[in-house]
């Protein structure tokens, strides 16, 4: 007799002004009972990659609300390319569950594996408190110093950006680096 196991994963991020990005994946699927008395580890493992997918979908649905760039890239990858007369190429033909024909459809080809989870709200918080106690470290020049460290914004910071821009702005407060390669105003 099946077993009916229900996964389910849900995430809410604050944002600044009071705003919020939330993702959630639910996911349901049948295992044979007998795993229970017979194969623990399996069952185990079964729930367990369950959650791992779950965990992944969530998160890279948060990058794409947090990144509408990427959301606009990868629509357009996604869309089929076609010859000169007009057909679908058939190196992107798709079966009929919407992949691509002859994959299977898993966290790895989903580019969910390897999403790097956002800078999290403390760490965040804890870049602003570093800054705030930094002479000359306006708002707008601690964008600048995540764009010169990170190569991003500090609202599209990974949580290992932000532990980058928080060693920098440790050593600039303990004299070990200095602003004067940060411009006070940047000209748009």
């Amino acid at each position: 007799m099946p077993l009916k196991v229900n996964i389910g994963l849900s995430k809410k991020m604050g944002l600044p002004n009071y705003g919020s990005a939330g993702a959630s994946c639910n996911v349901e699927f049948e295992l044979d009972s007998g795993q229970i008395v017979h194969d623990l580890d399996g069952f185990h493992r079964n729930i367990r990659n369950a959650y791992v997918a779950c965990r992944q979908a969530v998160q890279d649905e948060l990058r794409l609300q947090l990144n509408p760039e990427l959301q606009e890239a990868e629509s357009q990858e996604a869309e089929p390319q076609e010859d000169e007369a007009g057909e679908k190429d058939p190196a992107v033909a798709e079966s009929s569950n919407g992949s691509p024909a002859g994959s299977t459809t898993t966290p790895a080809t989903l580019g969910l594996v390897h999403a790097s989870p956002l800078a999290s709200q403390r760490q965040l918080n804890y870049v602003h408190h570093l800054a705030h106690g930094l002479p000359g470290m306006t708002p707008r020049r601690l964008e600048i110093l995540s764009a010169t460290v990170c190569g991003k914004r500090l609202a599209h910071l990974t949580s290992s950006d932000a532990s980058h821009l928080i060693d920098t702005l440790k050593q600039i407060q303990a004299g070990e680096k200095n602003l004067s390669g940060v411009p006070q105003e940047a000209s748009a």
